[in-house]
Formats: C-alpha cells, structure tokens, sequence
C-alpha cells in the first residue's frame, strides 16, 4: 500500500487465539481489503496571497458501480516474476476490447484494473508449479473510476 510516497508491506489479515485457564479457546480473525489512505494538509501563512498563477484545476473523476457478473477481458501490464515476486505486491492490467453496460459509461479497451497479489506459493510436487492468487481492487479509465469486487 502507498502511505505518503512509501509502499508499504501492510496485513491482508489477521488471527487472535486467547486460550484462558479453563482451556477454552476464543478466535477472532480479521480481514482487510481495499484499504486507502486519508490525509490532510493545513499551512497557516500571514504573508499577504501571492499573484503566482493559480494551480490547474483537478480533474473531476466520477464514481461508478460496476454490475454483479461483469466480465471483463484483461491481460497482464507485466509479468509476475517467479524470482522476485511476492504477496502484496502490486499489479494492473489492462481491459483487451471494450465492454457495454447498459445505463452507464461503458468500458473501454486499455481502462486499468489495479490490484495487488494475495498468494504466491513454490510448489515442487510432483513438477514445478507456482499457486498465485490475484486481488484486483479498482478499475479507472479516463474520468472514471470504480470499486472492483471479483470473483
């Protein structure tokens, strides 16, 4: 996850076992997922406002929700390296051909599905194979932007 300009290795979950004197055990397990960073910047001047141009103006970038059972065909930015690769690290890919929705911006070839990798398992049994397991979270295109839930 990006915190400031850092990338940082956080949790994908957690597991509490309190085990009290009785034996008796409790769990509690926690999971996270589309986790974002909130910020805020003040600064407090008493110079008199400045005559620099203004700074461009944000782009507006709406909200949308995708429907359930969407099928999007996408394909890896890059490869997973074997050799380096590891959970949490991030990955995007790209949408192949544009996809209609009825009632909504649909979505075009080249929009982006960003995510991150949840499993990476070594396998030696009985050949050599990899086990991956992909999390995409969000989907953006050009004033776009949306929430990805996938199964």
């Amino acid at each position: 996850m990006r915190i400031a300009s850092a990338d940082l290795m956080l949790s994908q979950s957690a597991e509490l076992i309190l085990t009290d004197v009785t034996g008796r055990e409790s769990r509690n397990r926690i999971e996270f997922s589309h986790c974002r960073e909130f910020g805020a910047n003040s600064m407090l001047t008493f110079e008199p406002p400045s005559t620099a141009t203004p700074a461009t103006p944000a782009v507006h970038v709406d909200e949308i929700s995708l429907p359930p059972g969407l099928r999007l065909p996408v394909r890896l930015a890059h490869a997973i390296e074997s050799q380096s690769a590891a959970v949490g690290d991030a990955i995007s890919a790209n949408v192949e051909s544009s996809v209609e929705q009825k009632g909504t911006a649909g979505i075009p070839k080249g929009a982006v599905l960003r995510g991150r990798i949840r499993r990476f398992e070594r396998d030696s049994t009985p050949t050599d194979h990899y086990i991956v397991g992909l999390e995409f979270t969000d989907l953006e295109f050009p004033g776009y932007h949306a929430r990805f839930f996938g199964d």
